[in-house]
């Protein structure tokens, strides 16, 4: 009878449990509908009973999109030893009552979204009236995973208390303050994790005394101060994370010599520093130890730190390495060719630091690489055609070194799988006219590299033909041709026609090459997905075709600095997601089009240096997105539309060198956040508003070469961001205001061709200005 009894209360507890529960994709989860008092408990999905007690021991309901709170009944299991409710939806506060489950062992409550502190239970609480402390109330825990929650407050020292604790995870919760230093009295420990929370202050050098750890993770934190020498002591250690905190000094100078079992270490993004001189080639020496020390090394990631001094040729002897990264850090010297024998090698990035040298041919040794960075160095000579026969690469990048030669001419015959290759400012060159018949550069991407999703080579050499066979990479996302010499195969850029065979390209980037062609109606044909269309600077002429508007989901064109000529399409209304114009120095000609008005994503608009005539559309400001407005040097008539003037978010104004007329209106105040504001050349009359004194954000102001009349505003003076100021070929009279003195930032002014009288202000910038030809400059 008892002993039904004692089943009876386990299952009166989940029955309290499960009237908590609700299932967040599926209403009639069947573990709601399997709990029921029509079958035994021990058969329950998720229960698993003992044999002798025929008492509920585990409950394992994890990932089953559960949500809920924990019932305080909960506390009844008093069999329980293993409790899993992990990558569910649970929330509020953890139930006191889970300190009666003495025979408790394992707790994982990761992954849901329980808030508020680690309960009171948790804390020192071991005399007076005071609840006792879970460590008490479940001397038998093992292993506690609280992560992915929503906790906060201050770990407790009193977690030490748990003297059998295996296994203690933290992370990703918003625990704040240090990292108790009594956690280095639980000697049973094997698994830290206090990663991702905002914890801070030093990281406690009695972490050394975990002598059974074997995964430390205190990454993604705001840790600071150094690394404690005691952390690099413990003998059983495999996986270390300090990542991404705020840690700085030198590592320990005997780092490692009893962590022979280490791993993985990931120490990037943090301030570290250690100077890897010739010195340290000979003794017991910061990184030159680790190939020795470190036989069993795998990963070794100590990216963005200060480290600096060679890349020692010993790390090669951790022959099990998988990943190595040490981009942006000041290491300099050669690349080791040695790397070329860690044939288990996978990721090797050595980017954004001081290297110089040769690419090693060794490189190619790397049968299993996958991804490869020594991009933004000093590197020279050509690219090693060894590196291309990699067929296991799927990533390279070698930009931004000082590169030269040709690429080899069976670039990629056996690296199919490569998705994204970076080759762009270097020197390198590749001939590719005679080429279309021959053993292929750039001509084969296509064919060798099914799985390209990403081509740079912008800012080489690269001359000929653009091949229309790069097109047959048709996963690329991306092409980057810019600033090369690049010219296309017929006039009507039968390139472009053949990148609508890229149905996933979000950026295609051809410009500063001398391409002396038309843009093809087929632009309207390239993918829905493009993004960002730039060809400037390539001689383009011939007019826009008006099914760009077909590329309903561009946010940028460039094409300006070409000889394109008709007027603006009206189909450019159809870019509704358009950010950015730029259609500067051409030849276009007509009106601006008024349904640019339409256009409300649009921030910046650059008409300028064209043949535009006509008026500013009236409905100009209600573009409110508006942040950048150019179209000057051109031929707009009329009066500046009042809507403009309500353009409170407008940073830069430049209308200047056109045959603009009428006053300047007192609602130029609404302009607050300018900075640039140019209406010179042109045929404004009337006087200064005083109110362009309210315009505090003003660093640059133009009203030259027009008709202006009358005093300079003594509220000019408070244009206390002022650092150029051009007033000059009008007909302005009375004195220059003395609040110019308190322009300190001022640095350049011409009121020159004026009918200006009285006396130069002598104080403030006046004080540093010599006259030169063109007004007042500082010395």
């Amino acid at each position: 009878m008892a002993n039904n009894m004692n089943i009876s209360t386990d299952e009166s507890a989940l029955l309290a449990f499960k009237s908590r529960m609700i299932c967040t994709i599926d209403p009639s989860n069947i573990l709601i509908k399997n709990w029921s008092v029509s079958t035994p408990v021990c058969v329950w999905i998720g229960v698993t009973c003992g044999l002798r007690h025929q008492r509920v021991t585990a409950l394992d309901i994890s990932s089953l999109n559960l949500s809920g709170n924990i019932p305080s009944q909960l506390g009844n299991l008093s069999f329980l030893v293993s409790l899993n409710l992990s990558r569910n939806y649970f929330y509020g506060n953890l139930p006191r009552e889970l300190i009666q489950l003495l025979r408790l062992q394992i707790i994982d409550f990761s992954a849901n979204s329980f808030s508020g502190q680690i309960p009171s239970w948790f804390e020192n609480n071991l005399s007076g009236n005071l609840p006792v402390d879970i460590c008490c109330g479940l001397p038998r825990i093992k292993v506690l995973r609280l992560s992915s929650n929503e906790l906060d407050d201050e770990i407790p020292s009193n977690l030490s208390e748990c003297s059998l604790l295996q296994l203690l995870s933290l992370s990703y919760n918003k625990f704040r303050g240090s990292i108790p230093s009594e956690i280095g009295r639980i000697r049973t420990l094997q698994i830290l994790y206090l990663g991702s929370n905002d914890l801070s202050g030093a990281i406690p050098p009695e972490l050394g005394n975990l002598q059974n750890l074997v995964e430390l993770d205190i990454g993604d934190n705001f840790l600071t101060g150094s690394i404690p020498a005691s952390i690099f002591n413990i003998s059983s250690l495999k996986y270390i994370n300090i990542a991404r905190n705020n840690l700085s000094g030198n590592l320990p100078a005997n780092i490692c010599p009893n962590c022979s079992q280490l791993e993985k270490v990931y120490l990037h993004i943090n301030e570290l520093i250690s100077v890897l001189d010739n010195d340290q080639l000979s003794g017991n020496l910061d990184l030159l130890v680790l190939g020795s020390e470190l036989p069993n090394l795998e990963e070794l990631h100590l990216s963005n730190n200060n480290f600096h001094g060679g890349i020692p040729n010993s790390i090669a002897n951790s022959s099990k390495l998988t990943e190595i990264s040490l981009s942006y850090n000041k290491f300099n010297g050669s690349i080791p060719s040695e790397i070329g024998r860690i044939r288990t090698l996978q990721i090797l990035y050595l980017g954004s630091n001081d290297l110089s040298g040769t690419i090693p041919p060794e490189l190619g040794n790397l049968e299993n690489l996958v991804g490869l960075d020594i991009g933004n160095n000093f590197l020279t000579g050509s690219v090693p055609a060894s590196i291309f026969n990699i067929s296991s690469l799927k990533y390279i990048d070698i930009a931004r070194n000082n590169l030269s030669g040709t690429l080899p001419a069976n670039i990629c015959s056996n690296c199919s799988r490569i998705e994204k290759v970076y080759l762009q400012v270097n020197e390198l060159i590749s001939i590719l006219d005679n080429q279309l018949s021959g053993n292929l550069d750039l001509l084969v991407l296509g064919y060798e590299l099914p799985n390209l999703e990403g081509l740079y080579l912008d800012s080489n050499n690269f001359h000929g033909r653009i091949p229309n066979s790069i097109a047959n990479s048709s996963k690329l996302t991306e092409i980057y041709l810019f600033d090369n010499n690049f010219i296309s195969e017929s006039p009507e850029l039968s390139f472009v026609t053949s990148f609508t065979k890229c149905r996933y390209l979000i950026n295609l980037a051809f410009g500063d090459n001398p391409l002396n062609g038309i843009l093809p109606v087929s632009v309207g044909n390239l993918s829905t997905c493009l993004q960002y269309l730039s060809g400037y600077n390539c001689d383009l002429w011939g007019s826009i075709p008006k099914e760009i508007g077909n590329l309903s989901s561009l946010i940028k064109l460039s094409l300006y600095g070409n000889q394109l000529t008709g007027s603006i399409p009206t189909s450019v209304v159809d870019l509704q997601k358009l950010q950015v114009l730029y259609l500067e120095t051409n030849k276009i000609s007509g009106s601006i089009p008024g349904n640019l008005c339409e256009l409300q994503n649009l921030n910046t608009l650059s008409l300028s240096q064209n043949l535009i005539t006509g008026a500013i559309p009236d409905c100009i400001g209600i573009i409110t997105t508006l942040r950048s407005l150019y179209i000057d040097a051109n031929r707009l008539t009329s009066s500046i539309p009042a809507s403009l003037w309500l353009q409170n978010d407008l940073l830069e104004l430049n209308l200047s060198s056109n045959f603009l007329s009428g006053s300047l209106p007192q609602e130029i105040e609404s302009l607050k956040v300018a900075t640039l504001i140019d209406l010179s050349v042109n045929r404004f009359s009337g006087s200064i508003p005083s109110t362009i004194g309210h315009l505090q954000s003003l660093i640059n102001l133009s009203l030259a070469h027009n008709t202006l009349q009358g005093s300079i505003p003594e509220s000019m003076g408070k244009l206390l961001s002022l650092e150029r100021l051009d007033l000059s070929y009008n007909n302005l009279s009375g004195n220059m205001p003395k609040s110019f003195e308190a322009l300190r930032y001022l640095t350049y002014l011409d009121v020159s061709f004026n009918d200006l009288s009285g006396e130069v202000p002598f104080g403030g910038p006046f004080k540093n200005f010599s006259i030169g030809t063109n007004g007042w400059e500082e010395e």
